[in-house]
């Protein structure tokens, strides 16, 4: 039975980067806590700027903008990525001040909003 599963979990992966990826492109917004290796994800990010602006890898720095509003996470931008799925320790996001705040009574985790992460030249 694990055999059959471990095969079909193949083939779904397959079918979505063979039909989906190259039609609809790249997501919008990428769930940053799904990936194995966050880093990997990350250096290619600053890959991708770098080719497009022809600077050195090493010169090249995120800058974080959060996206707790509706509507903010709607266009693929233009350099840089969308990410959700982080979360918040001892801590929670003030949605009308737009900065941290003091965690609810008994809440340990919080889920934050999504977050722009700018890829900039130093």
């Amino acid at each position: 039975m694990s055999s059959f599963v471990c095969r079909l979990v193949a083939i779904c992966a397959c079918e979505l980067c063979v039909r989906v990826l190259p039609q609809n492109g790249p997501p919008v917004v990428f769930w940053l806590s799904g990936f194995f290796f966050t880093q990997a994800f990350l250096t290619g990010a600053k890959q991708n700027y770098a080719r497009k602006h022809k600077v050195p890898i090493d010169l090249i720095d995120f800058d974080f903008e959060m996206r707790d509003e509706a509507g903010q996470c709607e266009a693929r931008p233009e350099d840089g990525v969308l990410i959700r799925g982080l979360f918040l320790e001892a801590a929670a996001w003030d949605y009308d001040k737009h900065c941290l705040c003091e965690s609810a009574p008994k809440v340990c985790v919080a889920s934050h909003s999504s977050v722009m992460l700018h890829t900039c030249s130093m």
